[in-house]
């Protein structure tokens, strides 16, 4: 029998065990079909021979208390808004990692693909990383929930009370600088500081802002805050007290900017709430007022605010604080003012009528009947008149005809020879008080005419308004942007218009006037007249010296803008006249002075 070469066995044992290796490899994997071949974990999860559903089980069920225990710390510029979050929040499990995890073994590329068994010899371990992945939305959920800005917060100065000693000390309550933050940027950061597994990840600031107060800027102050610490405050008005104890001091404590830096002073607000719960016997709360307009769109229901006596914070912070800078005696006086309501209603707010915004008085006393009825009536003519934005206001207009059939009632002047009488006198007072309400209220004055001279009703000189039919008038613009309304309060001597509306920070001052050029007036005049009992005396007009007045007029308004203007007023010297009653004129020629140019040659 014929033997074989070795050379000739060679090629046959090759293809033996060729085969026997390609039936190994196709049994083996016919044996973990649907399973992940042995050998294969994620990280220390070992998941070989499993199903790819009990796998990510397994994996899950490993990874969750890990994840749980660890923690990502977002990093604000203010330490005190630093969040640490689980980081089982920021992430979500990856379902690819099943399928990735069977292809070990079985993909070409992958891992032993040649040889899967040799997996039993040569594990395979993925990454735990790779069964992860960041979740972008709950990080910015995250982010949102920490803030995603930071308001500005000077430092300031606040107090503590030692538990044992009871002492009181000032402390300095640190500032907190303002920021936005640049969400998208610190999105990407968390996520790459949890790819690499770092715990921290430092917010990123699109708009650092500063605050304006540092602590170390009230270092300074802490001497004075010790001071005014010390002990309470009595506050006094009249009769009465109040304690102004350490605790509510240390409360009321604030910073304010001076030239020089930084000054201790009391927050007005507060201090203002600290007033509102207390009650004194001299002082009465202000009442609101209320305002109804009908379909005409004029007033239907009016109920003026009223005027009570409030607390003057601002001087009265004064006084409390010249007070703490005393060791003893710290009693300070309580200040008060009068004040007057708001106007409420749906109306009132659609017009912006709400408060007082300037009010004009004049005095009355001395004038006969008719002149107080006139006054009287005036001033109801003018009450409740609504003047809408940009609107001229009239006086004559508003009063209309001056008749008595319009209820107007005559007061004798002199014309020519003889007394007549002419109905309005005391037109003038309406006029004057209006033209007064005005300037407080820092209103643009249309038309303005002094009287011919000089009248005791108007004094001060040079703030005086005449009018007289048909001319001339007074008028005021109201350049504000809401509605303004005019009531009165008429008092048994003296007359008021209180304007209303809503205060634009306009600030109207005047100066005193200034009385140059006075001229004495001429002699008595006696005129004989008829239409007075024989030897019967009545004087008409009353001596006035001529002068000159004037005085400045400024309103400042809240952008800056300033007006100003000179109200000069020139008052002839005028004599007293005086009609004596005679049975018969001893000269029918006989005349008196005329009236003036413009027919005002009584007092109005």
């Amino acid at each position: 029998m014929k033997r074989l070469a070795p050379k000739h066995l060679i090629p046959g044992v090759l293809l033996l065990l060729l085969c026997l290796y390609i039936g190994t490899l196709f049994a083996y994997r016919e044996a973990y079909a649907g399973r992940i071949l042995p050998g294969v974990s994620v990280g220390t999860v070992a998941i070989g021979g499993l199903p790819q559903e009990e796998a990510l089980v397994r994996i899950r069920a490993a990874l969750a208390p890990a994840l749980a225990q660890q923690d990502v710390v977002l990093d604000f510029p203010d330490p005190k808004q630093d969040t640490a979050t689980p980081l089982a929040q920021l992430i979500q499990f990856r379902e690819e990692i099943g399928s990735e995890a069977a292809a070990i073994g079985r993909s070409v590329g992958a891992p032993y693909w040649y040889a899967p068994f040799l997996l039993r010899f040569a594990p395979y371990t993925l990454p735990t990383e790779s069964a992860i992945q960041i979740n972008r939305e709950a990080l910015l959920q995250t982010l949102e929930k920490s803030g995603t800005s930071a308001e500005v917060v000077p430092a300031t100065i606040s107090y503590s009370r030692d538990a044992t000693t009871g002492a009181f000390a000032p402390i300095i309550i640190s500032e907190r600088d303002g920021y936005a933050v640049d969400v998208r940027t610190t999105v990407e950061r968390m996520a790459s500081a949890i790819a690499i597994g770092r715990s921290s990840v430092e917010v990123a600031v699109a708009d650092y802002r500063p605050a304006p107060i540092r602590a170390s800027d009230l270092e300074p102050l802490i001497p004075t805050a010790t001071q005014w610490l010390k002990g309470p405050v009595t506050l006094v008005r009249d009769a009465e007290t109040l304690s102004l104890n350490t605790n509510n001091i240390g409360d009321l404590l604030s910073v304010t900017s001076t030239a020089d830096g930084y000054a201790l002073t009391l927050d007005q607000q507060r201090l203002a709430h600290f007033f509102d719960g207390q009650a004194f016997t001299a002082t009465s709360a202000p009442q609101d007022g209320w305002l109804k307009l009908n379909a005409s769109s004029t007033v239907e229901d009016l109920r003026i605010p009223t005027r009570g006596q409030v607390v003057n914070i601002e001087a009265t912070q004064k006084n409390i604080e010249s007070a703490l800078a005393r060791s003893s005696n710290r009693q300070a006086k309580l200040e008060v003012e009068t004040r007057y309501g708001v106007f409420t209603g749906p109306d009132a707010e659609r017009l912006g009528i709400r408060e007082l915004i300037g009010k004009g008085d004049s005095d009355f006393s001395g004038s006969p009947t008719n002149r107080r009825k006139n006054i009287a009536l005036g001033a109801e003519r003018l009450h409740a008149v609504l003047i809408p934005p940009g609107g001229v206001f009239s006086t004559m207009s508003t009063l209309g005809p001056i008749t008595g059939e319009e209820g107007w009632l005559p007061e004798l002047v002199i014309k020519g020879n003889q007394t007549i009488p002419e109905f309005g006198g005391g037109l003038c007072q309406i006029g004057t008080t209006a033209f007064r309400a005005a300037l407080q209220s820092g209103l643009p004055i249309v038309e303005r005419r002094n009287h011919s001279y000089r009248v005791r009703y108007y004094e001060p000189a040079g703030t005086d308004a005449t009018l007289y039919d048909p001319a001339p008038d007074f008028k005021f613009k109201n350049d504000s942007a809401h509605h303004l309304l005019i009531t009165k309060d008429l008092k048994q001597d003296t007359v008021s218009f209180l304007y209303w509306g809503t205060r634009d920070g306009r600030v109207a001052s005047t100066t005193t006037p200034t009385v140059t050029n006075i001229v004495q007036p001429p002699p008595k005049k006696l005129i004989e007249t008829t239409d007075l009992k024989p030897g019967e005396v009545k004087c008409t007009e009353s001596a006035h010296a001529g002068a000159t007045a004037s005085f400045n007029y400024s309103v400042l308004y809240a952008d800056g803008r300033q007006a100003t203007s000179t109200f000069r007023s020139v008052y002839r010297p005028w004599q007293a006249v005086c009609l004596v009653g005679v049975e018969k004129l001893s000269s029918p020629n006989a005349v008196i002075t005329g009236p003036d140019e413009t027919g005002l040659n009584n007092p109005g």
